[in-house]
């Protein structure tokens, strides 16, 4: 081949992987800034669809909490309270069942979480009033079961099943 059509060619090819290649990396960015994790604070979305993408959220921040390390669950635990506090202000009301299950779950949550390192900087409530926090809270929202004890073996459960399934799809 001569010069003259080797140089345009070569251009061409890669004008085309590079176009390729910003095209990809546009669609990834685009793709991970839509996920609950990176949208906190940042959805111009109302009424169902706002509570949808909320929930979403909660569910992403919840699944670091379960299975990431203190320093990722920290982080995520402080997400969760910012996100379930802008929920709770914006629900028309306070009693929403699923509302009442997420702060109780938070509660036990922190708890949790400062037991297993006791020097993170998660600020957990205390004791009797944690448990009473957390039996108000589930007996609102319609448990049977509404003691403490039995959140934590809900959120053992979970957490087992959820890290486990984080594990295969590593």
């Amino acid at each position: 081949m001569t010069r003259k059509v080797l140089v345009p060619l070569i251009i061409v090819l890669l004008a085309g992987a590079l176009g390729f290649g910003l095209g990809y990396f546009g669609a990834v960015a685009g793709a991970v800034s839509q996920m609950p994790l990176f949208q906190q604070g940042r959805t111009s979305a109302v009424g169902f669809d706002r509570e949808f993408d909320d929930f979403s959220r909660l569910g992403a921040l919840e699944n670091v909490a379960a299975c990431g390390d203190s320093k990722s669950v920290s982080k995520a635990l402080e997400g969760e309270t910012d996100l379930l506090h802008g929920m709770q202000e914006r629900s028309a009301s306070h009693t929403t069942p699923l509302l009442l299950i997420a702060e109780a779950r938070l509660i036990v949550r922190k708890a949790m979480a400062t037991e297993r390192d006791p020097l993170s900087k998660i600020q957990p409530e205390t004791g009797k009033q944690e448990a009473s926090r957390v039996e108000i809270l589930l007996k609102g929202a319609g448990w049977q079961d509404a003691s403490e004890s039995h959140l934590r073996e809900v959120i053992r459960a979970l957490d087992d099943d959820q890290c486990r399934k984080n594990e295969g799809t590593r």
